[in-house]
C-alpha cells in the first residue's frame, strides 16, 4: 500500500490552510464539502506530500473526534491501488485492525474509502480511485 495522505483534523479549514501555507503547502484544489460525512475538505501538497484538512460539522460523526485530537493529524490514508476494497480490509482484519466506518463513497477522493482501527497504530483509512 502506497500513503495516500495524512489526515488533519481542524476546527476551521481556511485558517488551518494558512498555517500549511507557511509549511510551504499549497492547495490541490478548491475545499469541498462532503454532504454525506458532512465534513469540509482541503488537499494541500508540499513537495510530493499530500495533506487533507478535514472541518467537521457538529453534526458530523467525527466531530467528537475534535475533544480527542484538538487540531491535529488523526489518520493516514493508503492508496490500495492493486487490491480490491474487501480483500485490504480482511487483510488488516486478520491482523487485529477493527473496521470503524465500512467503504462509502469518498466525494473529494474521487473514490471509496473506509476507516480501521488498531490499538497499536491508531486509525487508518484506505482509499480505492
Amino acid at each position: 500500500m502506497k500513503i495516500h495522505h495524512i489526515g488533519y483534523l481542524v476546527k476551521n479549514v481556511e485558517k488551518a490552510a494558512k498555517a500549511a501555507e507557511v509549511l510551504g503547502f499549497t492547495p490541490c484544489a478548491d475545499a469541498v464539502y462532503d454532504v454525506d460525512r458532512r465534513i469540509y475538505i482541503l488537499f494541500m501538497e508540499n513537495g510530493g506530500y499530500r495533506i487533507e484538512l478535514v472541518q467537521p460539522d457538529q453534526d458530523s460523526e467525527i466531530y467528537p473526534l475534535m475533544k480527542r485530537y484538538k487540531n491535529s493529524p488523526y489518520h493516514i490514508c493508503y492508496d490500495i491501488e492493486d487490491e480490491e476494497m474487501d480483500a485490504a480490509i480482511e487483510r488488516l482484519s486478520e491482523q487485529k485492525f477493527t473496521l470503524f466506518k465500512a467503504p462509502c463513497r469518498a466525494v473529494a477522493l474521487e473514490g471509496d474509502a473506509a476507516f480501521l482501527m488498531s490499538l497499536d497504530i491508531g486509525m487508518v483509512e484506505l482509499v480505492k480511485r
